[in-house]
């Protein structure tokens, strides 16, 4: 029988997460994006994430690119999961 992954307990557990938190130190531009993305109210950020996840799946993009693809819906206001 597999095994059901984990859901992580917080962001730190996810490393995919961590990855883009480093490359947005490293790179301006990077960082320039996330934080826009950021800055954005959650209905319009979630909408975006989703459009460039929909946009990595007609590409076919590698599976690391497009984990967003098992993205939960929209989360009520006052969840704290991110």
């Amino acid at each position: 029988m597999a095994s059901v992954p984990r859901t992580p307990k917080s962001v730190g557990e996810i490393e995919s997460f961590i990855t883009m938190l480093t490359a947005a130190c490293e790179d301006a531009s990077v960082h320039a994006r996330l934080e826009r993305l950021l800055s954005m109210p959650d209905p319009k950020r979630q909408a975006v994430v989703r459009a460039w996840v929909n946009d990595l799946l007609i590409a076919q993009a590698p599976g690391r690119f497009r984990a967003g693809d098992r993205l939960p819906a929209r989360r009520p206001r006052g969840g704290k999961n991110l």
